[in-house]
């Protein structure tokens, strides 16, 4: 797999959001992605299937639902 390096966040800030990032924030940044994206393979791993994400759109009514009901 790729290495995420603080030069890529940079350029990635500059370049898409005319951001200026310093290189030790950039570098950080860098470590906590690419620990990030060492972690997705092992998703399918953990059998997730069928659970949405916490903002998903049946999760988000529900949660309305229940702050509608408390409203009452």
């Amino acid at each position: 797999m790729a290495q995420m390096t603080g030069e890529t966040i940079r350029r990635l800030a500059r370049e898409n959001f005319d951001y200026e990032i310093g290189p030790e924030v950039a570098e950080a940044m860098a470590a906590s992605i690419g620990a990030l994206l060492a972690m997705t393979d092992r998703l399918p791993a953990l059998g997730l299937d069928g659970i949405e994400p916490p903002f998903g759109y049946s999760n988000l009514v529900r949660e309305a639902e229940a702050l509608a009901g408390k409203a009452k």
